[in-house]
Order: C-alpha cells, then structure tokens, then sequence
C-alpha cells in the first residue's frame, strides 16, 4: 500500500478542498502553456479573499500548486483522480465558489480559451454533485 502511495502522482493525494481548488486555478491558468502575471495574480489575490491567506501564506500555495501540478498532464487528462480523496468533504457551496474562481481566472486575459474551457467543463462533471 505504502508503495503505491509513494508512487502516486502528488496531485492524486491531495486531502484539502482548498488545495484540490488552488492546484485546479493553477491548472486552468496553465492549460495553455505558462501562467500570466495577470493570472498569478489573479489566483493569489482569490487565495487572500476566498481562503483568507495571508501575502506569504498565499505565495506558498501557489508555489506549491504549480510544484504538483509539474508538466500537467496527470491533472488536466483527469481531474477526478485530483479530486479522489476530497469527494466527500466538498460543501454545495464550496463546489460553486471553486467553479466560480476558475471562471475568474480563465477571463483574466479576456475570453477563455478552448482548452480553458474544455478543462473547465472536465472540472465542472468531476466535482461532487450538491447534495441537502
């Protein structure tokens, strides 16, 4: 057991929503290749005022988000697996804020681009569904 979870990609043991939603923005902003300075500081002023970081505390997330998000491609050909071990502790509402940030950091530099959108979408089906 131990061996298949050294051998895992970091993306897939993730445990926290708010890391599983700043490695999807970092992801979103990547889809096209390197993140903009309009995007990086779009996603670290929506850690401050969604997940209420500090300067520092922020920088060191997306640090660490663009470290496990490396070349990209385990998370944007699967963000279910991203999402594997975080499935049950994501709020209705912490779904609609996460898609909500993604949208913003996709408009950062005008209209989404395709494979923003389509890794959107792909982010979109592999949330968990609202459940009362």
């Amino acid at each position: 057991k131990f061996r298949k979870e050294y051998q895992m990609h970091p993306a897939y043991t993730l445990e926290s929503p708010m890391d599983v939603a700043a490695l999807f923005m970092v992801a979103v902003a990547k889809s096209d290749g390197d993140m903009t300075k309009g995007q990086k500081d779009k996603i670290l002023s929506l850690f401050a005022s969604e997940f209420k970081l500090n300067e520092a505390k922020s920088s060191e997330l997306l640090g660490a988000s663009v470290h496990i998000f490396g070349r990209g491609d385990d998370v944007l050909d699967s963000p279910s697996r991203v999402l594997s071990r975080t499935m049950d502790s994501f709020s209705a509402q912490q779904v609609s804020s996460v898609l909500s940030m993604l949208e913003d950091v996709a408009n950062v530099e005008g209209e989404p681009s395709d494979s923003q959108k389509k890794l959107i979408k792909k982010i979109l089906i592999a949330m968990p569904k609202a459940r009362d």
